[in-house]
């Protein structure tokens, strides 16, 4: 009898310590949380990073074709800036580099700043930010710096110095910036904090950023043209055949217009997503122009060619090619606002400019 009981006990405790055992485990893997591994801590952050979403920020400043235009196999682009009641402009003067201001009423130009070559202008709000070039150390390096247009007092952001800076562009908070030689895309806040955004393709050449929309930074890198989240970080390859500067992206607010090639026999416009969309000029109508197409830009619904002499603008509806007849360009850059397009008189010289309306009209 005894022995039966002292089994029956034995059966007991045991049944106890099972079930509390049991218990502990059960409490152990619902509170105690296990441990991250490196790896996994990154996929975990990268993946909570991705969750914001972009916001619609857009470019604000200089449009995006005036930013690319530049000289042949120099990379000097975005020499002029307006807000239709200036314009203000890179020169050289007697040899001097400048940076004038021209009154669009009076003709009047100013000499604002010297010694600095200056390229990339990009008015924002009361401050006009440039690429500024200057000697640090006895070597020529680049930063970006403003002027203030009311003061006229100019601030360079050391934090962003650099041998050569290879575009930047702004959403009216931020500043983003690609340095040569560099794959990343840098971030500047409102305390010049330097940010490292993103690593593009290292096999292909340094980002071009051609602006910013929808809370998307696009940009070209010789081999792909891609999107970029500000916020998700989060990075689409949106094409592999339209991504060369040459080939004169420019984005608008509802779509990308660029040439298929670096022939330039062909324009396209493409969805923002970066599928095509339309051909607006195949290579039988280039063909019909004066010349080989230079440079293209955007302004007001109308697509504007440069050839070595002449400047055509396309209908809105059927895209049939019109000359502007008084605007005669000197040069392979054109800038354009929504009421002025701005040529020069020669390269790197004075600021020549007319109505667009008036041009369009006559």
């Amino acid at each position: 009898m005894k022995k039966k009981l002292s089994i029956t006990i034995n059966l007991l405790l045991i049944s106890i310590f099972s079930l509390v055992a049991i218990f502990a485990i059960i409490l152990t893997t619902k509170f105690i949380k296990p441990p991250v591994f490196e790896d996994e801590k990154e996929i975990s952050e990268e993946s909570t990073e991705k969750i914001e979403k972009d916001k619609e920020e857009s470019q604000v400043g200089n449009d995006s074709g005036n930013l690319i235009q530049h000289y042949n196999n120099q990379n000097m682009y975005g020499l002029v800036e307006s807000d239709n009641k200036y314009i203000y402009k890179y020169q050289i003067i007697n040899k001097n580099k400048c940076l004038t201001k021209t009154d669009i009423e009076t003709n009047k130009t100013d000499i604002i700043l010297t010694g600095y070559e200056i390229k990339g202008l990009n008015l924002i709000k009361d401050n006009l930010y440039m690429i500024v070039e200057q000697y640090v150390d006895d070597k020529v390096c680049q930063m970006i710096g403003y002027i203030n247009t009311n003061n006229l007092a100019i601030t360079t952001l050391k934090t962003t110095q650099s041998e050569e800076i290879i575009s930047f562009s702004s959403d009216g908070e931020n500043i983003y910036y690609t340095v040569k030689n560099d794959f990343y895309i840098y971030k500047v806040d409102t305390d010049n904090a330097i940010e490292k955004l993103f690593l593009s393709n290292k096999k292909g050449e340094t980002p071009f950023i051609l602006g910013i929309n929808n809370g998307k930074i696009y940009y070209v890198n010789g081999i792909e043209m891609c999107t970029l989240g500000i916020h998700s970080h989060k990075n689409d390859i949106i094409s592999t055949q339209y991504c060369s500067v040459e080939q004169y992206p420019i984005l608008t607010k509802d779509k990308i217009i660029c040439f298929q090639n670096l022939a330039h026999s062909r324009l396209d416009i493409l969805n923002l997503d970066g599928t095509f969309k339309q051909t607006v000029l195949d290579e039988t109508k280039i063909n019909s122009l004066s010349s080989r197409i230079e440079s293209i830009n955007y302004s007001c619904g109308y697509i504007f060619l440069l050839t070595n002499n002449n400047i055509y603008y396309l209908d809105k509806k059927d895209f049939k090619i019109n000359q502007l007849k008084e605007a005669i360009p000197k040069t392979n850059q054109m800038y354009l606002t929504d009421e002025y397009i701005i040529l020069e008189k020669s390269e790197y010289g004075d600021p020549e400019y007319k109505k667009i309306v008036w041009l369009l009209a006559s």
